[in-house]
């Protein structure tokens, strides 16, 4: 698990319903938007700051009737962790690698063994 300092977003609430929203099942930007009334252009902002900083990812894109993509997006949280030190709250989050990731990490330590052994 791969750990991250999110304290900057303590008190955030609009990255907290975006989180929350793609917990269990990704959701659209416009679903998100919709369910916790997020202002459109907001929200989509926040998705953005949320995938650059690993929290967020986009797990499936569909084409709409009018051509226009349509993204699907997942949180990345397994934990989340608050404690407060020298007086101050502190967040940190434990992000789950995808299955995927790990499989081919996994394989390609077991290629390299195989290589190294003939």
């Amino acid at each position: 698990m791969k750990n991250i300092d999110a304290t900057a977003l303590l008190g955030d609430e609009e990255a907290e319903k975006i989180l929350l929203a793609t917990y269990i099942s990704p959701k659209s930007g416009i679903e998100i938007s919709e369910i916790y009334r997020i202002p459109i252009a907001h929200c989509f902002r926040k998705i953005r700051e949320l995938e650059r900083l690993g929290l967020l990812r986009c797990v499936r894109t569909e084409i709409g009737p009018n051509g226009r993509k349509k993204r699907y997006y997942k949180s990345n949280l397994e934990n989340a962790y608050v404690t407060v030190e020298d007086g101050k709250f502190k967040v940190r989050l434990e992000l789950a690698l995808t299955m995927a990731e790990d499989i081919r990490r996994r394989f390609a330590v077991m290629e390299a063994k195989t290589r190294a052994s003939r």
